[in-house]
């Protein structure tokens, strides 16, 4: 294994697919939960800080809750 660019190599120089890594998506794969969605308006707080960057904290359109 050559761990020095942070990518694990095997001596063929192929990039193996880990045991512990299979073994957890085949225990996801088997307890596979409902997925759900969001609402169409999004997540309000996420919708809040994306206002309080692109125009700043202190705008008046952050305040806003309804676009």
């Amino acid at each position: 294994m050559n761990l020095g660019v942070g990518v694990y190599y095997d001596d063929d120089g192929k990039v193996p697919l880990l045991e512990c890594v299979l073994r957890a998506e085949r225990l996801l794969v088997e307890q596979a939960a409902p997925r759900n969605y969001l609402p169409i308006d999004g997540l309000p707080a996420y919708d809040r800080a994306v206002r309080e960057l692109v125009f700043g904290a202190n705008s008046t359109a952050v305040g806003k809750d309804v676009w």
